[in-house]
């Protein structure tokens, strides 16, 4: 399994995440009403969890992603465009205050797709 510790601001981890994929991740243009119901969603995003948009905002300037696209992928389309009848990734996180180093964890696991096996260590 591959492990990759990374630090700072939520726009910094974004930032990292994003140009570690920005030679592999291509995605689809999402449909009008994807896009609208991806920005319904951001509204949501910006209330309840501002750091996750902050966080996807720099994997958008890490890896030179179109953010309306990202945002549409991230908090919309995802699960629909791998196989959604097998499901999508798996993802946990864990608070600091619950783990022996006092730090976050966050863990996803990219098994949505055999073409990302490489890049997962498998």
């Amino acid at each position: 399994m591959n492990s990759t510790v990374i630090s700072g601001s939520y726009y910094d981890i974004g930032y990292k995440t994003g140009s570690q994929w920005k030679s592999v991740l291509e995605l689809p243009v999402p449909l009008p009403a994807k896009q609208a119901l991806a920005r319904q969603c951001r509204e949501i995003a910006q209330e309840y969890t501002p750091d996750l948009l902050e966080e996807m905002k720099g994997f958008c300037d890490g890896g030179n992603f179109d953010r309306e696209a990202i945002e549409a992928f991230l908090l919309v389309l995802g699960y629909e465009f791998f196989h959604p009848s097998k499901g999508g990734c798996t993802v946990f996180g864990i608070a600091g205050d619950l783990t022996d180093s006092g730090f976050p964890i966050f863990a996803r696991n990219y098994d949505w797709d055999v073409t990302f096996q490489p890049m997962c260590g498998v």
